[in-house]
């Protein structure tokens, strides 16, 4: 009897079987950067030690680095054949970095270097850092990048979260201009502050990038811009904008076709420069949903109104906004700028809207379907005037909420049908 009760115990335990595999989800190496010699007092150069953590990280082929809170200087920069860095992650999976309460601080003026690159890596993590610039617009903070085709793998399936990026020339890039696989990516939970560019997003075969909880805050450098799109697929859930004076909150690059939806995004603009979107690529391809853009500033007048949506250097592609609400509390003229050359271009607007956002545009035959209520002028809820270029005033559905469809042709309202 006990020799079968050993017998199913061994059975049991696995005696005689081949050692099972390690799988991503059983990486269990958890090493800290403290434990090869990085201070976090805000006074040493931690780069080496931290540099040599990450290198021990991939030759395990995987696990977890972590950082302590404190303040960890970077202040060396490392050129190799494809740029500078700081830090880099140079390929390998199920490489994770967390740092709840831990700082990197990029000491260099190295304006082309990255504090941290991340290089042909895959199915990796990085949680909880903050990272800035101990001078204010210089330098990029984070950069997702496979710079030649053979370079390891694809930069995909990775994920960052709960982040911090601020003071930067680039705050996060993601894809670069050589054009190599960057994709499936989420990026989550991340506040961006005062960068000249915060977030721009290129290279030809960037895709599948999914940003969720974004935030992005002005501050002392002049003339930001919160999103850059130059090309790929992009989806933004819930992005938060807080835009000053001279700040264009997204632009699309002029090759740019997307798609790219924005979905739950609240924006509030300060200063009569500052722009929610401008579309120069010919056939961008750009919707915002269930959204809503607060613009305080008085300035703009009914004849001179304030662009707030610049779509005039578009030509083709669509453009959506469905849901949206746009207010101008201080009141003045805020405009949606169409295109100066003919274009399959159409915007729908659905949602409510103060009465002082006007449409502005040129000559051209165009189509543009609106629904909502809230404001009106004449019996469906629209006017136009003009033949010197289209300026309609207060197009939005009729007061009862119908939604109709305009045609105008030579700047003035030529056909329309409201359900």
């Amino acid at each position: 009897m006990k020799a079968l009760l050993l017998l199913l115990t061994l059975a049991v335990c696995g005696w005689g079987q081949p050692p099972r595999s390690r799988g991503p989800s059983q990486v269990l190496d958890l090493i800290s950067v403290k434990d090869y010699g990085a201070s976090g007092d805000g006074v040493t150069d931690d780069t080496v030690p931290i540099q040599n953590a990450i290198n021990a990280l991939i030759r395990r082929g995987g696990g977890t680095l972590t950082f302590p809170p404190g303040i960890y200087n970077l202040a060396t920069v490392t050129t190799d054949a494809y740029g500078s860095h700081a830090l880099l992650i140079d390929g390998g999976l199920h490489v994770r970095l967390i740092g709840y309460g831990a700082t990197l601080k990029y000491q260099s003026t190295d304006n082309f270097a990255r504090a941290l690159e991340i290089r042909g890596t895959g199915k990796s993590n990085i949680e909880g850092l903050a990272i800035t610039s101990a001078n204010p617009g210089v330098g990029t903070g984070i950069s997702l990048r496979r710079p030649a085709f053979s370079y390891h793998q694809p930069v995909a399936d990775n994920a960052f979260r709960d982040l911090s990026i601020d003071g930067f020339n680039l705050g996060l890039e993601v894809g670069t201009a050589e054009g190599n696989q960057v994709s499936e990516n989420v990026i989550q939970n991340i506040h961006l502050s005062n960068n000249r560019v915060h977030l721009i997003q290129s290279g030809a075969s960037t895709f599948n990038i999914t940003y969720i909880n974004l935030s992005f805050t002005g501050g002392s450098i002049p003339n930001q811009v919160f999103i850059d799109l130059e090309t790929g697929t992009a989806t933004f859930i819930r992005p938060t904008l807080e835009a000053h004076n001279g700040t264009i909150g997204i632009v699309t690059g002029t090759g740019y076709v997307g798609p790219a939806s924005f979905l739950g995004l609240y924006a509030e603009l300060t200063g009569d420069s500052t722009l929610v979107l401008k579309v120069l690529g010919s056939g961008s391809f750009i919707s915002i949903r269930d959204s809503q853009i607060s613009m305080f500033d008085n300035t703009g007048t009914a004849a001179d109104p304030i662009a707030k949506v610049d779509l005039s250097a578009a030509a083709g592609g669509s453009v959506i906004l469905e849901g949206t609400n746009l207010s101008n509390p201080d009141g003045g003229y805020k405009a949606i700028k169409l295109p100066a050359v003919a274009g399959p271009t159409i915007t729908r607007v659905q949602g409510y809207w103060s009465p002082q956002i006007l449409y502005s545009g040129p000559l051209v035959p165009r189509v543009v379907t609106v629904s909502g209520t809230g404001i009106g002028a004449g019996a469906n809820g629209y006017s136009a005037s003009g033949n010197t270029g289209m300026s309609v005033t207060n197009v939005v559905s009729g007061r009862d909420g119908n939604s109709c469809t305009m045609t105008f042709t030579g700047g003035l309202l030529t056909a329309s049908t409201c359900h």
